[in-house]
């Protein structure tokens, strides 16, 4: 939908859950000296300044990563989870609030491979001055869903996928599931990233999440964070967002352990009134995998 912007949202829950886990694979990913390719198939403008224009309308960063700060600056780094202090090390010291376009340019090394999908014309044009210094990143104005078939599988066998789509439109949900489905017919081993919105006024986040949990018979996790009181959240302007979710397909082993440590920190933070969290793992591996 091209009249969606990212910018509205940047920094708020739904962010802090999403990038955190995407800065925790995308660092595991890069443990390995070979190569790999990251895709984001609904990158936005990449950055974004939260202090004016869309991001200064909702505000939502001011509950989402700020809060997140704040508690993290009264207590010590080892008494912060690893996760939370590798994802603030990125946002301390940027000049705008880092998408994950940005973060994915921070972490990944010069022989790993950037391709970051936006159909919106100005948001794409922000993004496309953000990856043009990096010769290994590309930004294409066109279809998430349609472009993520032509990459897979890559040349290295190595990936890390986020599909992160508005779900402005309500085909946005069939969409994903097609595309994951498709994704995963093509490349199995890749690791994937699906997030997705729970809302009040419907239960299709729900619905998507339980659905891409069975699509797949592999290692996969969902991780949710509930930020807000659905009782409270109903005629709001984001339509009764209640919270979100990721379903990981092929998650690293070791994101288990992070998880326990990191979704109650994350919910004491960022939760109205201490709402919550949810996590399901569902791993064929042993620990010492």
């Amino acid at each position: 939908m091209l009249g969606y912007r990212h910018a509205f949202h940047a920094g708020g829950g739904a962010d802090v859950l999403k990038h955190t886990m995407l800065v925790f694979c995308l660092k595991y990913l890069c443990q390995k000296e070979k190569a790999f390719l990251y895709i984001d198939t609904h990158a936005g403008a990449g950055s974004y300044d939260l202090a004016g224009g869309y991001a200064e309308q909702n505000k939502e960063w001011k509950t989402g990563v700020a809060k997140l700060m704040e508690k993290a600056g009264k207590i010590t780094q080892s008494e912060t989870p690893s996760v939370i202090n590798d994802y603030l090390s990125y946002t301390k010291t940027a000049a705008a609030y880092p998408g994950s376009p940005a973060l994915a340019r921070k972490i990944l090394r010069p022989r790993d491979r950037i391709v970051c999908y936006e159909k919106h014309p100005a948001d794409f044009l922000l993004l496309s001055e953000l990856l043009s210094h990096d010769c290994g990143a590309e930004a294409r104005n066109a279809d998430g869903f349609e472009g993520l078939k032509s990459l897979l599988p890559p040349p290295s066998r190595r990936s890390c996928v986020l599909i992160d789509p508005s779900y402005e439109m309500r085909d946005d949900y069939e969409k994903t599931a097609s595309a994951v489905m498709e994704a995963l017919r093509r490349f199995p081993t890749g690791l994937y990233l699906v997030w997705y919105p729970l809302l009040v006024l419907n239960g299709a986040g729900e619905t998507l999440r339980d659905a891409l949990m069975a699509m797949y018979s592999g290692n996969r996790c969902c991780a949710e964070l509930i930020t807000g009181d659905k009782r409270r959240e109903i005629g709001t302007k984001r339509g009764g967002l209640y919270g979100s979710g990721l379903v990981i397909y092929n998650p690293p082993w070791t994101l288990k352990a992070a998880l326990e440590e990191t979704l109650p920190f994350l919910a004491d933070c960022v939760s109205a009134e201490h709402c919550g969290y949810g996590c399901q793992w569902i791993d064929l591996r042993s620990p010492a995998q």
